[in-house]
């Protein structure tokens, strides 16, 4: 019975190494393919990704190219000193003049007056949703925001000219205006941006840890 239990011993310790041996033998061909595939695959993805910001990277290039050099022969023809104090602008009549001055105090009028209506309102929308709007008026006003700041500047430019120009600043405030003005381009710009500065300001707000708003107050 000992011969008999040794032999049943030894036949039950052969068995597992053979099956052991065997398993990673049958399983150890998967993981040497899946290496390679990897490899391969990753080599794809990288060689992809390469070439898009090589297409980036040119088409930056060139595009700074393309505006350097018609600007570098420009300005041989155009002292830069006129080109900045000039008072008139006239590129396509007889008589042509390159004077940017008027075009820069405009954009300048039109972003102050845009500012000056956007900044409290956007903050004010922001304030209101962060800190006393309740969870249902965020939910809810706050993807009007973000939709608001997704409608094309078109669209603004159409309201402008049909409902600010003639019915806000002509009918209602009776100021006499012609259709392209600074008061109502500056007023369309800040109604276009109100919604960006409201969405922002209200994430900044949101982010600020509970600890700082009750140090605050204390």
């Amino acid at each position: 019975m000992s011969s008999t239990t040794v032999g049943g011993d030894r036949s039950s310790g052969a068995g597992p190494p053979a099956g052991g041996s065997a398993a990673p033998a049958a399983t150890g061909q998967s993981p040497s393919l899946r290496p390679s595939s990897n490899r391969i695959g990753e080599r794809i993805i990288l060689t992809v990704l390469f070439g898009a910001a090589v297409v980036s990277v040119l088409t930056t290039v060139a595009i700074v190219v393309s505006l350097v050099i018609p600007a570098i022969s420009f300005f041989r023809e155009i002292p830069i000193v006129d080109f900045l104090t000039g008072t008139r602008w006239t590129p396509n009549f007889a008589v042509k003049d390159y004077g940017v001055l008027p075009l820069l105090v405009g954009t300048l009028w039109t972003t102050a007056i845009a500012l000056v209506v956007a900044v409290p309102l956007g903050l004010g929308a922001a304030m209101l949703l962060s800190e006393y709007a309740s969870d249902r008026a965020r939910r809810v006003l706050k993807p009007v925001l973000e939709v608001l700041a997704g409608v094309p500047s078109v669209v603004y430019g159409f309201f402008a000219l049909q409902f600010i120009g003639p019915v806000l600043l002509g009918g209602l405030l009776g100021i006499e205006i012609g259709t392209f003005n600074v008061l109502q381009a500056g007023l369309v710009l800040g109604i276009m941006i109100i919604p960006t500065i409201a969405s922002l300001a209200e994430d900044a707000m949101s982010a600020v840890p509970s600890a700082l708003r009750q140090g605050s107050a204390a």
